[in-house]
């Protein structure tokens, strides 16, 4: 099966079950970090997306990883946050 790299459009084939494994689709590791290098969303929607998604869905959403969101926010100085375990509580009724 042929995919196409969300980077830089180069068609590659890759096994399904090691799909995951990328994340998004890239054809190799190089257009994985520029793709997360090119990651700048405006801080005002990403906050608020922030308060509306887990920080798992965020990178699905925004297509990288987890890490990257991660170093997003502490770049940023970003201190409004969701703390620990706020999600849990959410999905249990609790705030």
């Amino acid at each position: 099966m042929k995919y196409s790299c969300d980077n830089c459009g180069n068609e590659f084939d890759l096994m399904p079950s090691r799909l995951e494994l990328y994340n998004k689709h890239y054809c190799k590791a190089q257009c994985k970090y520029e793709a997360e290098k090119m990651f700048n969303p405006d801080i005002a929607v990403f906050i608020e997306d922030l308060w509306k998604h887990p920080i798992t869905e965020l990178g699905a959403m925004y297509g990288v990883s987890v890490k990257t969101i991660h170093k997003f926010i502490k770049k940023n100085n970003i201190t409004n946050k969701p703390g620990r375990g706020y999600w849990q509580k959410y999905e249990a009724g609790l705030i």
